[in-house]
Protein backbone atom coordinates (compact mmCIF):
# COMPACT_ATOMS: atom_id res chain seq x y z
CA UNK A 1 0.00 0.00 0.00
CA UNK A 2 1.46 3.03 1.03
CA UNK A 3 5.94 3.84 2.41
CA UNK A 4 5.76 5.31 6.08
CA UNK A 5 5.09 9.31 6.00
CA UNK A 6 8.14 10.51 4.21
CA UNK A 7 5.91 13.20 1.77
CA UNK A 8 5.00 16.33 2.94
CA UNK A 9 1.76 18.36 1.52
CA UNK A 10 1.25 21.85 2.55
CA UNK A 11 -2.41 22.76 3.25
CA UNK A 12 -2.97 26.60 2.38
CA UNK A 13 -6.27 28.55 2.36
CA UNK A 14 -6.77 30.83 -0.20
CA UNK A 15 -9.99 33.07 0.13
CA UNK A 16 -11.70 31.37 2.55
CA UNK A 17 -11.25 27.87 0.66
CA UNK A 18 -8.37 24.53 1.35
CA UNK A 19 -6.42 23.60 -1.10
CA UNK A 20 -2.99 21.11 -1.16
CA UNK A 21 0.05 22.51 -2.39
CA UNK A 22 2.66 19.89 -3.20
CA UNK A 23 5.63 20.78 -5.60
CA UNK A 24 7.51 17.81 -4.99
CA UNK A 25 5.64 14.31 -6.53
CA UNK A 26 7.53 14.27 -10.05
CA UNK A 27 5.12 14.11 -12.89
CA UNK A 28 2.64 12.72 -11.37
CA UNK A 29 1.91 16.50 -9.23
CA UNK A 30 -0.55 18.68 -9.67
CA UNK A 31 0.17 22.08 -11.75
CA UNK A 32 -2.07 24.46 -9.37
CA UNK A 33 -3.26 24.52 -5.64
CA UNK A 34 -5.72 21.26 -5.54
CA UNK A 35 -9.32 22.13 -3.63
CA UNK A 36 -9.00 20.20 -0.43
CA UNK A 37 -12.63 18.86 -1.43
CA UNK A 38 -13.67 14.96 -2.14
CA UNK A 39 -13.29 13.65 -5.85
CA UNK A 40 -12.93 16.95 -7.95
CA UNK A 41 -10.77 15.70 -11.04
CA UNK A 42 -8.11 17.99 -11.84
CA UNK A 43 -5.84 18.27 -15.14
CA UNK A 44 -2.49 17.24 -14.36
CA UNK A 45 0.19 16.60 -17.03
CA UNK A 46 -0.45 16.08 -20.91
CA UNK A 47 -3.75 13.77 -20.68
CA UNK A 48 -3.65 12.52 -17.04
CA UNK A 49 -6.01 13.46 -14.52
CA UNK A 50 -5.72 13.61 -10.17
CA UNK A 51 -8.06 13.95 -7.86
CA UNK A 52 -8.65 13.31 -3.83
CA UNK A 53 -10.43 10.99 -2.23
CA UNK A 54 -10.91 10.12 1.63
CA UNK A 55 -11.18 6.79 2.63
CA UNK A 56 -9.89 4.16 5.35
CA UNK A 57 -6.62 2.48 4.52
CA UNK A 58 -6.70 -1.30 4.84
CA UNK A 59 -3.96 -1.41 7.60
CA UNK A 60 -6.07 0.28 10.15
CA UNK A 61 -7.91 -1.35 12.76
CA UNK A 62 -10.63 1.51 13.41
CA UNK A 63 -11.99 2.05 9.87
CA UNK A 64 -13.36 5.78 11.21
CA UNK A 65 -9.86 7.21 10.23
CA UNK A 66 -10.25 8.53 6.96
CA UNK A 67 -7.11 9.63 5.29
CA UNK A 68 -6.88 11.61 1.94
CA UNK A 69 -5.47 9.39 -0.67
CA UNK A 70 -3.94 11.64 -4.18
CA UNK A 71 -4.82 9.47 -6.86
CA UNK A 72 -3.95 9.70 -10.81
CA UNK A 73 -5.17 8.21 -14.10
CA UNK A 74 -3.51 8.98 -17.45
CA UNK A 75 -6.37 9.00 -19.38
CA UNK A 76 -10.29 9.25 -18.90
CA UNK A 77 -10.56 5.42 -19.05
CA UNK A 78 -7.81 4.33 -17.01
CA UNK A 79 -7.94 3.40 -13.66
CA UNK A 80 -6.90 5.66 -10.67
CA UNK A 81 -3.88 5.02 -8.90
CA UNK A 82 -3.34 5.84 -5.58
CA UNK A 83 0.10 7.78 -5.19
CA UNK A 84 0.11 8.78 -1.22
CA UNK A 85 -1.94 9.57 1.76
CA UNK A 86 -1.75 12.48 3.99
CA UNK A 87 -3.80 13.57 7.38
CA UNK A 88 -5.12 16.90 7.92
CA UNK A 89 -2.76 17.22 11.39
CA UNK A 90 -0.73 19.71 11.97
CA UNK A 91 3.41 18.30 11.95
CA UNK A 92 6.14 20.49 13.36
CA UNK A 93 9.60 21.10 12.52
CA UNK A 94 11.13 18.46 15.00
CA UNK A 95 8.27 16.17 12.80
CA UNK A 96 10.27 16.97 9.87
CA UNK A 97 13.21 16.36 11.09
CA UNK A 98 12.63 12.80 11.64
CA UNK A 99 11.21 12.22 8.53
CA UNK A 100 14.19 13.64 6.41
CA UNK A 101 16.31 11.47 8.50
CA UNK A 102 14.07 7.91 7.10
CA UNK A 103 14.25 9.16 3.99
CA UNK A 104 17.85 9.84 3.55
CA UNK A 105 19.07 6.83 5.77
CA UNK A 106 16.57 4.38 4.38
CA UNK A 107 17.19 2.65 0.98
Amino acid sequence: MFSPLSHIVLIATIDGEEYIVDVGFGTNCAMRPIPLKENTIMPCIATAEMRLIRDSLDECTDESQRVWIYQVRYTPRSDWISNFCFSEAEFLPRDFKLLNFYESASK
